[in-house]
């Protein structure tokens, strides 16, 4: 994948902006960090490595993994934790979204 095809994406409707946003990765995710980066950046948000007080979601796994530094820092910061399909639901549109732009 290229960002060709992100652009069109957002072009088309098909995926949101990320703009202004910054994502830092905990545990271990179904879909590779750089992946998932790729995405995030391709979008227009920033991937950070540690969590900060800039940092607007931390993004982790399913319900089982171990609430180490990561987690306890986004708690500390009040950075907003979501899990990988929350993620998703920041990037796709809902049909509601489609259908208001076709």
């Amino acid at each position: 994948m290229d960002t060709a095809v992100l652009k069109k994406g957002v072009e088309w409707g098909l995926l949101k902006r990320l703009d202004g946003k910054s994502f830092c990765f905990t545990g271990t995710m179904s879909v590779k960090r750089d992946d998932m980066g790729f995405l995030i950046r391709g979008l227009g948000g920033v991937v950070q490595t540690s969590v900060t007080r800039t940092t607007t979601f931390l993004i982790v796994p399913g319900d089982e993994f171990r609430k180490g530094s990561k987690y306890q820092a986004a708690e500390r910061h009040g950075t907003v934790i979501i899990d990988e399909q929350d993620c998703c639901a920041l990037i796709l549109p809902t049909l509601e979204e489609l259908l208001v732009a076709n």
